[in-house]
């Protein structure tokens, strides 16, 4: 379990700095302009797993810890996915949970403020603000329940655009579709 705790506060930070040192966009920058609905924004597919679809302009990075991610001018995204068999050999109930029950577990595991709720798409969320070099980050983090894990997909901004991106963020989150979560990953945190 210390293990578990060290993995997650190395996660955490890495996940705050890299949104510093990741965006190429200035503090207060324009938000992307997107689509008024899923059919016209631009399909992302990343070799772990995971599709999505977002804004044009998001490039694909490389980061330390986190399984995948995406930068883009007023947002990065960071993927990461929790298989069952990981889960279970922690004592949890694995593929009987629901990808809210696996939110709450993460705001927990995590110390994380705020509540973990459903958003019009039907899709598990949680909403949670840091410091993070006395700069405000805005994080909306959602579960997605696939086959054989639970894939987290979290959007990060600055607070003083996340009403602006807080729409774009759900709907974004809608079209994820999720397919086996890679055994290399299960195999690096054992």
């Amino acid at each position: 379990m210390r293990k578990k705790r060290m993995f997650a506060l190395l996660l955490a930070l890495g996940l705050l700095l890299s949104l510093l040192t990741g965006c190429s966009g200035e503090q207060g920058g324009q938000a992307p302009e997107t689509g008024e609905s899923a059919e016209e924004l631009t399909d992302y597919e990343h070799s772990v797993g995971l599709s999505m679809k977002m804004a044009p302009g998001f490039t694909e990075t490389d980061i330390e810890g986190i399984m995948a991610g995406y930068e883009g001018e007023a947002a990065n995204v960071r993927i990461e996915a929790e298989r069952f068999d990981q889960l279970e050999a922690l004592g949890y109930a694995g593929e009987e949970m629901t990808a809210a029950e696996y939110g709450q577990l993460i705001r927990d595991a995590y110390g994380l403020e705020g509540e973990v709720a459903e958003d019009e798409y039907g899709t598990a969320f949680l909403p949670y603000s840091q410091l993070v070099q006395e700069i405000e980050v805005s994080y909306y983090a959602f579960f997605h329940k696939g086959e054989d894990a639970f894939w987290t997909v979290t959007f990060m901004c600055f607070a003083e655009t996340a009403d602006q991106l807080e729409g774009d963020f759900h709907l974004w989150a809608s079209t994820v579709e999720t397919g086996p979560a890679p055994a290399a990953q299960a195999e690096s945190e054992a």
